[in-house]
């Protein structure tokens, strides 16, 4: 069943990579044939700076991702053939070795994006990303607010999601992240503080920079937002690994995209993002153990 569960994840990825180039295609032949068309403009998300060769970045991250879920589809895959007799316990310092590199290699690709975009690029960050647009603090307030309406919306989704794949497909006991199921086996302080930095602190500002200030914006800039919404929430959802995390986590995306088109400030669903996952977490140490 993990193996079928996995091919799920890397069905949907396979469909979104499809999806993406094709879209882009079309998108490309109907603005051949009205260059009129501004599509790209509407929302308060700036495309402006992006150019054809951005596309290019956005097909290697996209090649990344990609590559990333169809070995976690392997791995997982891989587990689930394993025999009654097989030990699958990882010590701690192997387990924190395996989040320290998870969080260097997110701060890497983020920091390699950032560089192309700044030095290479010469796009001013802070006009890109709307930071100026809106103080932290206010930026906090509104992302607190937000969350309050978002958050059952994606537990409820969540719920539904289990509630199906118990009734349809006999699975009492959803898949779960590999991060959750580290932080769940494993109660050592290294761990688990690994983990908590990860998710409340690196994973919000990398994933929102990549996700949504980058892929959305140069996806939006050649085709139009409700696309590029669609699908860049699609491959956020499908890289995180999970077939019963594929809708809450699309809802998620959509929802942190809209709040990026609604104030124009990446500050927004970075802090949203973080408030998600902090909640998650205070949940999964009271009540996982």
């Amino acid at each position: 069943m993990e193996d079928s569960l996995s091919g799920i994840v890397l069905d949907v990825m396979t469909l979104s990579v499809i999806a993406l180039i094709v879209g882009l295609a079309t998108f490309a032949a109907v603005r051949r044939a009205n260059p009129l068309l501004r599509w790209h403009e509407h929302g308060n998300v700036w495309t402006g700076p992006f150019r054809f060769e951005d596309l290019l970045v956005v097909f290697a991250l996209v090649a990344f991702y990609y590559y990333h879920v169809t070995v976690s589809a392997q791995l997982r895959a891989a587990q689930g053939v394993e025999g009654p007799g097989e030990s699958t316990e990882r010590s701690e310092g192997m387990v924190a070795g395996m989040l320290l590199i998870g969080i260097l290699l997110q701060i890497t690709i983020t920091g390699v994006l950032l560089f192309f975009l700044t030095y290479l690029r010469r796009i001013e960050l802070t006009e890109l990303f709307g930071i100026a647009r809106m103080s932290v603090a206010k930026a906090a307030l509104w992302s607190a607010l937000a969350m309050v309406v978002v958050f059952p919306i994606v537990v409820a989704a969540a719920y539904g999601v289990e509630q199906w794949m118990s009734r349809q497909l006999g699975i009492d006991k959803p898949d779960v992240q590999e991060v959750v199921k580290l932080f769940l086996e494993n109660r050592g302080w290294l761990v688990r503080g690994l983990t908590i930095v990860s998710a409340c602190a690196v994973a919000p500002i990398a994933e929102e920079i990549i996700f949504r200030g980058f892929l959305y914006a140069a996806i939006k800039r050649h085709s139009e937002r409700f696309f590029a919404a669609i699908i860049t929430s699609t491959i956020f959802a499908a890289v995180h690994g999970t077939a019963s995390g594929l809708v809450p986590l699309w809802v998620l995306a959509m929802c942190l995209t809209l709040a990026y088109e609604i104030t124009g400030c990446l500050w927004v669903p970075i802090l949203m993002h973080a408030i998600f996952n902090s909640v998650q977490t205070v949940i999964m140490v009271t009540y996982g153990g």
